[in-house]
């Protein structure tokens, strides 16, 4: 869960605090984790192509 809270800062403008619970981070830190392991099995493809095939993705 992503908890707010919002704070006024002068007098007019309001400025909006956001915080990630725990179990958030834990999960976040996962996918996290599971996004590099899939970059790291493209490139790993990209590259058994030989030369530079990275510069070809549009």
């Amino acid at each position: 869960m992503i908890s707010e809270y919002s704070k006024l800062v002068g007098r007019k403008r309001t400025r909006v605090y956001y915080h990630l619970e725990p179990r958030e981070k834990e999960h976040l830190q996962k996918i996290s984790t599971d996004y590099s392991k899939i970059t790291e099995g493209v490139k790993k493809v990209l590259d058994s192509l030989g030369g530079d095939a990275s510069d070809e993705i549009v």
